[in-house]
C-alpha cells in the first residue's frame, strides 16, 4: 500500500472503488487480493481515512492478450458520509489525490449497501459526472453490496433503486472476445454478499463476479483519461 503513484503506474491497470461508508469496498478489495490489504469494519466512520493505492499483479481477461500479466493498482477512497467530512469534502479530496496521481484509469466500481441516501447519491453522481460517465459507461460498475441476507426478489430490487437514483444504465453489459472467438458477456450491475468467514464455495459465484467486474478490460472502449479541464464541477 502506498500513498503516492508514479508516471510509470500509468502503465498498470487503475482501478477506482467508490462509495458510501460502511459500504464494504475495503472488504471487497480484500477479497480481490485474497489477502487483507486494508482495514475493514462496520462502522459510521469511514475506516479509510485517505486515498489508498494497493499494489499488485493480475492475469488480465481482455480482447488482444488474454492471460497476460500487468501491474495492477487498487485504489480504495474514502467513505461519503464519513462522521469527520462532509460529502462534498470527502469528494474533493478523492478527486484531488486522483488528478494528483492518476492519468488514466481502466475500471470504476460504484459500491452501495444498505440504504442509499440521497445526499449520498448526489455526490455519487457529481463522481461520475467528474469522469464523464455518459461517455465511458463501459469503464463503471455498479455493485450492490451486503445482499447475502436478501432473497432474490430484493436482490432485483434494491440493485435496480441504486440504479435508478444513480442514473446508471440498467441495460449495459460488458463484452468481452476471448482466444478463439469465445464471447463473455459480463454484468455491469450486480448484486453481491460475502457472509464472515464463509466457505469458498459459498462465495464462488460472488468472487467470480466481483473478479471479472474489476478486471475484465475491453480494449475497444478507451481508459478513462484525467484532464485538468475536467475537474471544474465543484
Amino acid at each position: 500500500t502506498k500513498n503516492i503513484l508514479t508516471e510509470a503506474d500509468n502503465d498498470s491497470y487503475n482501478v477506482v472503488f467508490i462509495g458510501p461508508t460502511g459500504c464494504g469496498k475495503s472488504t471487497l478489495i480484500n477479497h480481490l487480493f485474497n489477502l487483507t490489504v486494508v482495514n475493514a469494519a462496520a462502522s459510521a466512520e469511514s475506516v479509510t481515512r485517505k486515498v489508498e493505492f494497493i499494489e499488485g499483479t493480475t492475469i488480465m481477461r481482455n480482447t488482444e492478450r488474454h492471460g497476460f500479466k500487468r501491474g495492477l493498482n487498487i485504489i480504495d477512497t474514502l467513505g461519503f458520509c464519513d462522521s469527520l467530512f462532509t460529502a462534498e469534502e470527502v469528494l474533493s479530496m478523492i478527486k484531488s489525490s486522483l488528478e494528483l496521481n492518476l492519468a488514466k484509469i481502466d475500471k470504476v466500481l460504484i459500491v452501495c449497501s444498505g440504504r442509499i441516501e440521497n445526499h449520498h447519491a448526489e455526490a455519487i453522481k457529481q463522481f461520475m459526472q467528474w469522469l464523464q460517465y455518459d461517455k465511458n459507461k463501459k469503464r463503471f460498475c455498479f455493485i450492490y453490496n451486503k445482499s447475502d441476507m436478501l432473497t432474490e426478489g430484493e436482490k432485483v430490487t434494491c440493485l435496480l433503486k441504486m440504479c435508478e437514483m444513480l442514473g446508471a444504465d440498467t441495460t449495459d453489459d460488458a463484452v468481452i472476445w476471448m482466444e478463439g472467438g469465445q464471447k463473455r458477456v459480463f454484468k455491469q450491475n450486480l448484486n453481491l454478499g460475502f457472509p464472515p468467514m464463509a466457505e469458498f464455495k459459498q462465495i464462488e459465484t460472488d468472487m467470480n463476479k466481483l473478479t471479472h467486474a474489476a478486471l475484465a478490460d475491453d480494449k475497444r472502449h478507451p481508459r478513462i483519461h484525467l484532464e485538468k479541464s475536467l475537474c471544474s464541477i465543484l
